[in-house]
């Protein structure tokens, strides 16, 4: 698969609500869920997450859980690496674990799925891009 046909899949869940712990393309999704449901459109096969709750980053004690999750199955890159269909991590507080991840669409902007507002397509920006902590690729995806 192409990166340009994984933006097309990632930009077909816009519009899906928020839902935490979904991962169901225009029923309900939160951002770990976005990326679970692009590996199973892509593999077929359904990744196992260990259980999170909407508070779950406060309850992990400095665990990287998400960054863990997500080498498991995701090929790490330098976290400069910046492109189309790039899977990003980010620190929302500064001191805190990762705990928000969306998918890059353009080298300026990503879709992402996010409490209150669903999936959507966002600009980086200096928001997001002084937050990001990793980077990674889907396995079999080529640029």
């Amino acid at each position: 698969m192409h990166s340009s046909e994984l933006v097309t899949l990632a930009r077909s869940w816009i519009g899906t609500p928020y839902h935490n712990m979904a991962a169901v393309k225009g029923k309900g999704v939160d951002c770990i869920g976005l990326i679970r449901g692009l590996w199973i459109e892509i593999h077929g096969t359904v990744p196992e997450v260990p259980h999170y709750t909407p508070r779950w980053s406060a309850r992990n004690k400095g665990e990287e859980t998400l960054l863990e999750a997500a080498r498991q199955y995701l090929t790490e890159v330098s976290a400069d690496t910046r492109g189309p269909g790039v899977v990003l991590a980010f620190r929302v507080h500064p001191k805190g674990i990762a705990q928000h991840c969306g998918i890059m669409t353009t080298m300026t902007e990503m879709v992402h799925s996010h409490s209150g507002r669903g999936v959507y397509e966002v600009a980086l920006g200096d928001r997001w891009e002084s937050k990001a902590v990793a980077a990674f690729r889907f396995p079999g995806v080529e640029d």
